[in-house]
């Protein structure tokens, strides 16, 4: 019996959190016909069941999903250790700690409205670094990366 990658479909939302590269994922690994054979050899190698393909997509859903964005430090989903500052109640800012490198991510209000969020200091490269939100009266209506 052939070995069988067990991933129950909340596990692959927490990896992936988009529904569409969750069924992607899955389609990877349905019961595919191993006798099936396309005119294009990449296709017949992925219909065709092919070990090294399915793994070869898999690595490039992972690589997309593990790529830096501003988001994915802003969300701090690699669990740097965090410190929050505050003025009174409002948070001003969090500084995430790695070895001996930190990122700074400044919040900027006015009155009580969430307008920019800063990313500063040991930040990847080539992400953007401000995320500006604008409003009409008190609802969200924009949300811009710099």
């Amino acid at each position: 019996m052939a070995d069988a990658l067990r991933v129950n479909r909340d596990e692959l939302y927490r990896v992936f959190q988009n529904h569409e590269t969750v069924i992607q994922f899955e389609n990877l690994f349905s019961t595919v016909d191993e006798t099936s054979s396309g005119t294009d050899i990449d296709e017949a190698l992925i219909v065709g069941g092919n070990a090294l393909a399915k793994a070869n997509l898999v690595f490039a859903l992972l690589k997309d999903y593990l790529k830096e964005t501003f988001e994915t430090v802003n969300e701090n989903l690699k669990s740097y250790a965090k410190a929050f500052n505050y003025t009174g109640s409002r948070l001003d800012s969090v500084v995430y700690t790695f070895g001996s490198k930190t990122i700074t991510k400044t919040l900027s209000y006015t009155g009580l409205k969430l307008n920019t969020v800063v990313l500063s200091g040991d930040t990847p490269s080539g992400i953007t670094l401000t995320k500006t939100l604008t409003y009409s009266g008190l609802n969200l209506t924009g949300v811009a990366y710099t």
